[in-house]
C-alpha cells in the first residue's frame, strides 16, 4: 500500500505551504532502514523513495510502495517518456494509488 508523509521540521513554512527545496536529490532505497527517537532500529521492506533536502541533510518528503505499486510507477514513468519524447502537446497524467491501481487521464490546453 502507497504510504506517503511530509517533513517540515527544518523550515518555516509560507502560509501557502510551499517550501522550495534550493537543492533536492531523489532517493530511491530497496528497503527502508529507520531507527526511532529510542535508537531503537527498525525495518520497511517497501521501495522507498525520497526527496532530499541536501542543503539541510533533511528528507522532506518518503513515499514507500509495495512491489505493484513500484511496477506500477516504473510503467508510469515509461509511459510519460514516450509521450514527451513524441512531443504532445497535452498533458499525461497518471495516477497510481493504493495496490498499484492505476489512473490514466489527458489534460488538453
Amino acid at each position: 500500500m502507497v504510504d506517503a508523509e511530509i517533513y517540515t521540521a527544518v523550515y518555516e513554512v509560507p502560509p501557502n505551504g510551499a517550501v522550495i527545496i534550493k537543492k533536492p536529490s531523489v532517493i530511491v532505497l530497496s528497503k527502508y532502514l529507520g531507527v526511532t527517537d529510542n535508537m531503537h532500529a527498525w525495518t520497511d521492506d517497501r521501495i522507498t523513495i525520497t526527496i532530499n533536502d541536501k542543503e539541510n541533510n533533511f528528507w522532506s518528503a518518503i513515499i514507500r510502495l509495495n512491489d505493484k505499486e513500484a511496477e506500477a510507477l516504473v510503467k508510469a514513468l515509461k509511459k510519460a517518456l514516450k509521450h514527451r519524447k513524441k512531443g504532445r502537446d497535452w498533458q499525461l497524467i497518471v495516477e497510481i494509488e493504493k495496490d498499484g491501481k492505476v489512473k490514466t487521464n489527458v489534460k488538453k490546453w
